[in-house]
């Protein structure tokens, strides 16, 4: 898990948007099985286009997915509503 932790970080750190990201859920706390996903929190830079937001998220998981042969779940964690 840990090459494919450096596959994504080295290509998350060539997306001109992308100003931070983080991984958080179940494979960051240690509990991921083969069957689960690899969640990451994405901080946009403000200028990005809200509308090209979800067509950048497809591609993001999508190329991602690739990347780590499992799936991939992106939040834009500046878009997402607080309560979550």
């Amino acid at each position: 898990m840990i090459n494919t932790l450096k596959k994504i970080t080295e290509y998350l750190s060539h997306e001109k948007p992308i100003i931070a990201a983080y991984l958080f859920g179940s494979t960051a706390k240690g509990g991921a099985t083969e069957k689960s996903d690899i969640d990451i929190g994405i901080l946009l830079k403000n200028d990005f286009n809200l509308i090209a937001n979800f067509d950048y998220k497809l591609r993001l998981m999508g190329e991602l997915k690739d990347l780590a042969g499992k799936a991939v779940d992106i939040v834009f964690i500046d878009r997402v509503d607080p309560i979550l």
